[in-house]
């Protein structure tokens, strides 16, 4: 968001609802390459203008996708999601280091 009410417009869109967010990766390693996606889930609570108020002046998202960062405070705007919480933060990791194991680019720590 460009600013404070763009911000609230944002909020205001995916309150009570759900969206997915999508992660594509793409790894590069010894001249092989590796491309996958994660997907997620995020169900927002129904949020009232003061909820809205409140959580912007918690979290800073003027540099966040969708106006929201559900490591800060999520809990006070988001009902639960489904799928990885490091995805929805920006980077499957759990993920990438799976798939680095499954295509042996990596071996499994003890």
């Amino acid at each position: 968001p460009a600013d404070r009410e763009s911000a609230v417009s944002m909020l205001e869109a995916l309150s009570g609802r759900d969206h997915q967010v999508i992660t594509g990766v793409g790894v590069f390693y010894q001249k092989n390459m590796h491309l996958f996606h994660d997907l997620s889930q995020v169900f927002f609570r129904k949020l009232d203008r003061e909820m809205i108020e409140t959580y912007l002046d918690c979290v800073n998202v003027y540099d966040k996708a969708g106006a929201y960062a559900i490591q800060e405070h999520g809990n006070l705007i988001i009902e639960r999601y489904e799928g990885s919480f490091e995805n929805i933060m920006g980077l499957p990791i759990q993920r990438l280091l799976l798939e680095m194991v499954q295509i042996d680019w990596m071996t499994p720590s003890a």
